[in-house]
């Protein structure tokens, strides 16, 4: 029996539940993947994407749900909804929906389709390596971005209505983590990414003797944002998002990455760091 993988959310999250596919895969598994069968693809910023559009079948060598898996896929979902409001919780229609779990795991006997964020630090090294070296391949031709010694995820966006749950880390954090990789590294030259205003955290980074840019993705796809983001800079300051998860992951080992300690606010998940990543501890906006 077939099973799919719904792909969700921003493109972060796209790659997290595409690597939770994989890992199936690799297990086994007959795995089939499905664009988000709830609502629109969205990134970060306000561009609408789908990794689903960058010929993941040949990139992966993964499947995706034919047009009438999909519209059962749907109406799964809905009869699941339906069931669950009129409090008929036995009844199975093959549907297992996740948040955010701490280690990828096998799906449930019967069930058909997986839904989820997938956040998880335990990706393996095969996949990263493996997104490595085909998916910048769709990316747009772009120049590297080697002025730039810092390169800094200022994360809003959404983030703005989760201030109590996921947490929307203050300017505080980022300030300290910059002045902490200058004390490592000499480095002070910053360019930083959002999805927000950045230009008040520009004033206090310059205020601190840095020489601070803002990147303007706003023609950008975001597939080449998460490239340059990746590949740029010789430090990364990361948000907690998993944009700038994959942004750390997917840089060269030597880059110094600096991360959030707890990840999110409420602690439903605590470390997202891998190896030679350094914690600092959050500051969070109320």
């Amino acid at each position: 029996m077939k099973t799919a993988v719904a792909i969700v959310g921003g493109l972060g999250n796209q790659l997290f539940c595409l690597a939770y596919a994989l890992d199936m895969h690799a297990r086994g598994y007959k795995v089939e993947v499905a664009p988000s069968v709830t609502k629109k693809q969205t990134q970060h910023h306000p561009h609408h994407f789908s990794i689903l559009s960058q010929d993941v079948e040949n990139l992966f060598d993964v499947h995706q749900a034919s047009r009438l898996s999909r519209v059962l896929l749907r109406l799964r979902i809905l009869l699941r909804a339906i069931s669950q409001k009129l409090g008929m919780t036995g009844l199975d229609l093959g549907v297992e929906t996740r948040g955010v779990i701490s280690d990828v795991s096998t799906p449930g006997h019967g069930v058909r389709l997986v839904r989820g964020y997938f956040q998880s630090a335990s990706v393996s090294e095969e996949t990263i390596e493996l997104f490595r070296k085909r998916l910048f391949l769709k990316a747009a031709v772009a120049p590297l971005l080697e002025a730039s010694e810092i390169v800094l995820h200022y994360r809003r966006g959404d983030y703005l209505s989760h201030r109590q749950s996921i947490g929307l880390l203050d300017d505080g954090y980022f300030i300290r983590a910059a002045v902490y990789a200058r004390q490592v590294t000499g480095l002070s030259r910053i360019l930083i990414f959002s999805d927000g205003d950045a230009h008040h955290l520009r004033e206090s980074l310059v205020d601190q003797g840095f020489k601070v840019e803002i990147f303007d993705d706003g023609k950008v796809d975001p597939l080449t944002v998460l490239y340059l983001m990746s590949t740029s800079g010789k430090v990364f300051i990361a948000s907690n998002s998993s944009f700038s998860w994959w942004s750390a992951a997917l840089g060269k080992d030597e880059r110094l990455a600096l991360y959030p300690k707890p990840w999110f606010r409420d602690g439903t998940l605590e470390d997202m760091g891998r190896n030679r990543w350094e914690p600092l501890r959050p500051e969070w906006s109320d």
